[in-house]
C-alpha cells in the first residue's frame, strides 16, 4: 500500500510540475515540504540537490530504491526549454 500511496503522490507532483512548465507560472516549491507522510528532494541534471529535506544519498540509477524501513521513489522529468 506505501508504493501505491508513494505513486499517487509522485504523479499529483509531477502533474503540477510540468502544469506549472507548461504555463510559464512559477511553482512554489515550499507547499511540496509541508507534510510528515513523505520527503522531497529536486535534483538539477547533474544529480546536485537543488532544493528539499531530503538528506539520503540517492541511487539515480534505480526507480525505486527500499532502504531500511524507507522507500524511495525517483522520478525523473525533463523539463527542456
Amino acid at each position: 500500500m506505501a508504493k501505491t500511496k508513494m505513486q499517487n503522490v509522485a504523479s499529483n507532483i509531477s502533474s503540477q510540475i510540468t502544469h506549472s512548465h507548461m504555463n510559464g507560472h512559477g511553482l512554489e516549491l515550499s507547499q511540496f515540504l509541508k507534510t510528515d507522510i513523505y520527503k522531497i528532494s529536486f535534483y538539477d541534471e547533474n544529480r546536485r540537490k537543488i532544493f528539499g529535506n531530503l538528506n539520503d544519498t540517492i541511487d539515480f540509477s534505480k526507480k525505486i530504491i527500499e532502504k531500511e524501513k524507507t522507500l524511495f521513489w525517483l522520478m525523473i522529468l525533463h523539463m527542456g526549454t
